[in-house]
């Protein structure tokens, strides 16, 4: 539960933040990012960032409608009860190989 409540805040922060200038989103992740004192982050978003790694197939993002959001969250923990899951140390592994 505390799962879906999370989802359903970060959305509606999400969209809060869509009525705030882009300028200001801009200014305010390289002010995080300039807080950033772990070098290896840095590294993992700049492998990000960098043209060579992106892919040229992207799939591009449409608004979910808010049954579209939930059916995600329950596909995603039906998913997770079935152990289909990805260690956060495999995914690091896996894409540092993209």
């Amino acid at each position: 539960m505390i799962f879906f409540i999370n989802f359903v805040f970060t959305y509606k922060t999400i969209k809060k933040m869509e009525t705030i200038d882009l300028q200001l989103k801009k200014l305010s992740i390289l002010e995080n990012i300039v807080s950033i004192n772990d070098e290896s982050i840095i590294d993992q978003m700049y492998k990000l960032i960098t043209p060579k790694n992106r892919s040229k197939s992207v799939i591009p993002h449409y608004p979910l409608t808010y049954e579209a959001f939930l059916l995600r969250i329950e596909t995603s923990e039906n998913a997770i009860l079935r152990g289909e899951v990805t260690s956060h140390e495999d995914f690091v592994t896996e894409t540092e190989n993209w």
